[in-house]
């Protein structure tokens, strides 16, 4: 990243959870369901859905060293309801204690493109200065093709994001 970044936005399934979760008509540990599936597992296990998922410690390390240097860093998510926002707040208070400014939450993922662009209006800094981080190519590609900084969960992983 050759510009200066002011914010970063950071998906959690997937970025900062590495997805594991109770399968019960398997007895096994799953990496995720269908919609359908997802929702009947939330009312289920409720706030403590993510229990099984672990915290990817390499993005804490990276997260840790841009808030150091002066980016302030959120979460920026999407969540089905209410209570998987509460079960992804439980899993970060838990795994990445405050590391997170605040918790973004939005319906749907390409809502996370429309929230970076008002958010960087609202806050008068250039959408370049954001950062966003997923592991979706089609959210970040659009994400990008609005301005905002990207980086797929890989670049974190490989140790390939300069600044």
């Amino acid at each position: 990243m050759k510009q200066t970044i002011k914010y970063a936005f950071i998906d959690v399934d997937g970025v900062l959870s590495a997805p594991a979760y109770l399968d019960e008509t398997t007895n096994e540990l799953a990496i995720g369901f269908s919609d359908e599936g997802w929702g009947r597992y939330l009312e289920e296990e409720g706030a403590y859905s993510y229990r099984y998922c672990a915290p990817v410690p390499q993005m804490k390390t990276f997260l840790e060293k841009i808030k150091e240097d002066g980016t302030m860093v959120f979460v920026l998510s999407s969540v089905m309801n209410e209570t998987e926002k509460q079960a992804k707040i439980l899993f970060l208070d838990h795994h990445y204690p405050e590391l997170f400014r605040e918790y973004f939450f939005v319906k749907k993922d390409l809502d996370k493109v429309r929230f970076m662009k008002k958010f960087a209006e609202l806050n008068h800094c250039d959408i370049s200065e954001l950062l966003f981080i997923d592991d979706t190519y089609d959210l970040l590609l659009k994400a990008r093709s609005e301005g905002v900084t990207c980086a797929h969960i890989a670049n974190v992983l490989a140790d390939n994001i300069t600044k």
